[in-house]
């Protein structure tokens, strides 16, 4: 379950449960609801009445039915405003979508999820085609697909929409394997040198990226109360709220340590303090010694790609890589889209082995 706030959890299921100690033990109870506003005012009741679950006068009474339709564009703050988020990228992730919404639907008379989605699969269809773009166009229309499923269900919870209008099945689209050449250890080496040459703080960053296997978001949004020294591990919060704890490689446990030595040991605070433009620059310096070295890291998610396949090479099993990665999946997904053939590595054991003795 993902806690909300003091003693409210959400179960993956949606309904909302308080949990109450005493002593060593520890007691849950379904608040009978998945709003999140009720379930914030039946678990305030709780603290005084401990039995409080939703009856059926309290949810009359928070009859979201009741209140008139607003404006599409209230609507959609509303929503925002009552979704539990696991995380700080999943929220940037929703106002993204509710704008690309919005852009595509100005009114009720126009909300229509599938006839929205499919513009918007068309527009980036076009704009690939136009711009001579290869790849498909995949994880923007799922995204947009999830938005738009959670806030028709939220709207047709309050009576604001019908069954009718919301219940066509809007597509998903199949994410196909990345297709990724795994460049040499000292290519890699030789990248990290060149982009720390020309901006050693953001080069700093890169080498966290090589060395941690984060997505870009997660690298930026580390902190030193993260950190345990220590034990060579750090606390992350994944995809989904989940808060997982991941063993340091020893490259990047002595680069957060000489950080921390150079700021003067902090207690908290963002171990890398680099604002949206320059995360941009780092896409930039990427491409660009990486297009001059002819290597396929140009992208800083693909640092995550050769981070796992180096693993793999190096005897880790696809749990133990799934683990690092902060994926709950056991390593099916590792295996299925990070790992890949390293040449360099292929052509040296085929060089060692022997098929007769």
């Amino acid at each position: 379950m993902k806690r909300i706030s003091k003693n409210l959890y959400q179960h993956e299921n949606g309904t909302f449960y308080t949990l109450r100690r005493v002593g060593i033990r520890q007691f849950k109870k379904s608040l009978g609801t998945k709003d999140k506003a009720l379930a914030t005012r039946l678990q305030r009741q709780s603290l005084l009445n401990p039995t409080v679950a939703a009856t059926a006068a309290d949810i009359a009474a928070f009859d979201p039915t009741a209140q008139p339709r607003p404006l599409l564009l209230a609507a959609a703050e509303a929503h925002e405003a009552n979704t539990a988020f696991g995380s700080e990228d999943t929220a940037r992730n929703l106002r993204l979508r509710k704008r690309t919404m919005l852009r595509l639907c100005s009114s009720w008379e126009e909300f229509q999820p599938v006839a929205i989605w499919k513009k918007f699969e068309a527009e980036g269809v076009a704009f690939k085609k136009e711009k001579g773009l290869e790849g498909g166009w995949v994880s923007a229309p799922n995204q947009l697909r999830w938005y738009l499923r959670s806030f028709s269900q939220f709207c047709l919870e309050r009576g604001w929409v019908t069954a009718t209008q919301v219940n066509g099945k809007i597509p998903r689209k199949i994410v196909p394997p990345r297709r990724v050449q795994i460049p040499s250890a000292q290519a890699v080496s030789e990248l990290l040198l060149m982009c720390e040459a020309e901006d050693f703080e953001l080069g700093s960053f890169i080498r966290w990226l090589t060395n941690s296997g984060l997505r870009l978001s997660g690298a930026a949004s580390i902190r030193w109360e993260d950190v345990n020294f220590p034990a060579g591990e750090y606390r992350r919060k994944m995809k989904g709220g989940k808060v997982v704890v991941i063993p340091l490689l020893p490259d990047a446990l002595a680069l957060l340590h000489s950080r921390w030595d150079g700021a003067g040991r902090p207690s908290a605070g963002l171990i890398f303090s680099l604002g949206d433009a320059r995360i941009k620059r780092v896409r930039r310096i990427l491409r660009k010694y990486s297009a001059g070295l002819g290597i396929n890291l140009e992208h800083p998610h693909l640092l995550r790609h050769y981070f796992a396949s180096v693993a793999f090479a190096n005897g880790f099993s696809a749990g133990e890589v799934a683990q690092m990665l902060g994926h709950r999946d056991g390593g099916a997904l590792a295996l299925q889209v990070y790992g890949h053939v390293i040449p360099s590595q292929l052509k040296t054991k085929v060089a060692q082995l022997r098929m007769v003795a």
